[in-house]
């Protein structure tokens, strides 16, 4: 099992990733330039993996200990039984989740880049 602190570096590879990212799509010219075209829609898809995956780094693995801590310590499990039990267990799970804004804001930047790069792939010239 891992924790953050041994994450650090990745986390620090992906915050990178995502950061040039930007950085490479707000300089890439918006012309009809298909090497200006190509370096933007890269650019946003590795940096919407990156955020994304910040975003599953920072809301789960952060989560990790507490929740095998919490099972360790007994902590009694959620307990339905009835016709919607999957859709329980899943509010239960995501009113669990201590997602941090820091992951929640890199998440959102993911999803906006890989938006932006498939609107951009399909955009017609």
């Amino acid at each position: 099992m891992l924790t953050l602190e041994q994450l650090d570096g990745l986390r620090g590879y992906l915050i990178a990733g995502v950061l040039l990212s930007c950085v490479i799509v707000g300089l890439c010219p918006k012309g009809t330039s298909t090497a200006a075209r190509l370096s933007r829609i890269i650019a946003q898809i590795v940096g919407g993996i990156a955020g994304l995956s910040l975003f599953g780094m920072l809301s789960f693995i952060a989560g990790w200990d507490e929740y095998f801590a919490a099972k360790a310590a007994g902590a009694p499990s959620f307990e339905y039984h009835g016709p919607h039990v999957a859709a329980a267990r899943l509010i239960q799970t995501l009113g669990e989740m201590h997602a941090s804004a820091l992951g929640i804001v890199f998440g959102l930047l993911g999803l906006v880049l890989l938006c932006a790069a498939f609107l951009e792939w399909f955009h017609k010239r």
